[in-house]
C-alpha cells in the first residue's frame, strides 16, 4: 500500500488498492468497531473484514466489491452494500441460527 515508503498512505496509493484483509494477529487481539475508513479505498474488489463482534458491517462505500469475506464476524446481523453491488459473500456461522440480511445504500 505505502508504495513510496513514506509512512503515509496517500489518496492515490489507497485508490490503487483492490484487495484488503484485516485478518492478522492484531485483529484477533482487538475488536474492530467500524469500517468507515474503507471510504478511502474506493476500488476494493476483495475485502476480508477480520474479527469483529459488530452486528452490522457497512461496505456501501465499496461499489466494486466482487468478494466479501465476513467469516470472522461472529455476531453479524446486517450487511450493507452499495446499490447494484453483488459480491460473493463468505458468511460466518449464522448468529443464533439467523443468516445476516443484506441491505443496499
Amino acid at each position: 500500500m505505502d508504495a513510496d515508503k513514506d509512512g503515509v498512505i496517500s489518496k492515490e496509493e489507497a485508490a490503487a488498492v483492490t484487495r484488503l484483509s484485516l485478518m492478522n494477529f492484531k485483529s484477533f487481539m482487538r475488536n474492530i468497531k467500524s469500517y468507515e475508513d474503507l471510504q478511502k479505498f474506493p476500488n476494493l474488489e476483495y475485502f476480508h473484514a477480520g474479527l469483529t463482534y459488530s452486528e452490522t458491517v457497512d461496505v456501501s462505500c465499496c461499489p466494486k466489491l466482487t468478494e466479501l469475506d465476513l467469516s470472522d464476524c461472529r455476531m453479524l446481523k446486517t450487511i450493507v452494500l452499495a446499490k447494484g453491488c453483488k459480491p460473493e459473500i463468505k458468511y460466518p456461522v449464522a448468529y443464533k441460527g439467523v443468516k445476516a440480511k443484506v441491505e443496499y445504500k
